[in-house]
């Protein structure tokens, strides 16, 4: 579902069922990699923030962080336990989680604590990106939401209502 390389030799591939795969050869080969024991939940987006720190955001409420760049991971508790379909950025010390049902929450502290955002829709949120500090949410329905930390979301319908899975 999302691909993470720290440089050109190392990465890791997240996927569905709790599927992670590593690779230490730019993705020659590539090695399985137990993220939990505990749980199959769906592994949507992988995402890298200061520190050697990576998240996580899955399905169902399993979410998870490293410290440590990849090698072991805890599960988060995250303020909202539904599923999780990406992650990006938000500034220079944030990164928003976002999801089914337009839930939206965000974390500024690595990952440690996380609280909820009011994304203005219900519409479920699949794609999203950052850049130069501006975020943009793309998801169900048309919908398009521009992130700003002090006035927060604006939200937008494409005149097709057409589904948007990504944002570049």
């Amino acid at each position: 579902m999302d691909l993470y390389f720290r440089d050109e030799n190392n990465g890791m591939a997240v996927g569905a069922y709790g599927l992670m795969l590593v690779t230490t050869d730019g993705g020659q080969d590539w090695q399985d990699h137990a993220v939990s024991a505990e749980d199959d939940a769906h592994l949507n987006a992988i995402i890298a923030l200061p520190g050697n720190v990576l998240l996580i955001a899955g399905e169902g409420g399993f979410s998870y962080r490293s410290s440590d760049g990849g090698e072991t991971w805890e599960n988060m508790n995250l303020v909202y336990q539904g599923s999780m379909f990406g992650a990006v950025t938000a500034g220079a010390s944030c990164v928003l989680f976002f999801g089914l049902r337009g839930n939206v929450i965000r974390s500024c502290d690595a990952g440690i604590s996380w609280e909820e955002l009011n994304s203005g829709t219900e519409a479920t949120l699949l794609g999203g990106v950052e850049q130069d500090g501006k975020v943009l949410l793309v998801g169900n329905s048309g919908s398009v939401l521009e992130y700003d930390e002090a006035d927060g979301f604006t939200y937008h319908e494409h005149p097709s209502g057409v589904d948007f899975a990504a944002a570049l």
